[in-house]
């Protein structure tokens, strides 16, 4: 769900900044679409520390961490549909090391 919102939006903002651009598009116009990634980010990881910290029921943490989880597909969907666009030529390389950040921070 969070991928298709965020695709979604990622057009949208993209097709808007390029018809600004005098129909010239740039891989920067997919950029404003972490915006709202930053903002979940902080709701969730604010939302599950404080229900922690008191002891709120666990459909509520659930809650903060499906919006982590949210954060995280997006997140994943915006960089890469950039490095594609703007760095075709190491996209495979581009494709490991973000794999490698990932795992890194699961360990």
């Amino acid at each position: 769900m969070a991928l298709v919102i965020g695709v979604a939006f990622g057009c949208w903002v993209a097709k808007w900044m390029t018809r600004r651009n005098k129909n010239i598009y740039e891989p920067e116009f997919l950029l404003p679409q972490l915006i709202p990634n930053l903002i979940c980010s902080i709701i969730g990881i604010v939302g599950w520390s404080w229900g922690e910290q008191n002891g709120i029921p666990w459909g509520s943490l659930a809650v903060f961490f499906a919006i982590q989880l949210a954060r995280a597909t997006s997140v994943n969907n915006g960089t890469i549909t950039y490095i594609i666009d703007a760095h075709r030529e190491h996209a495979n390389e581009s494709q490991t090391i973000l794999f490698a950040i990932k795992i890194s921070q699961y360990c």
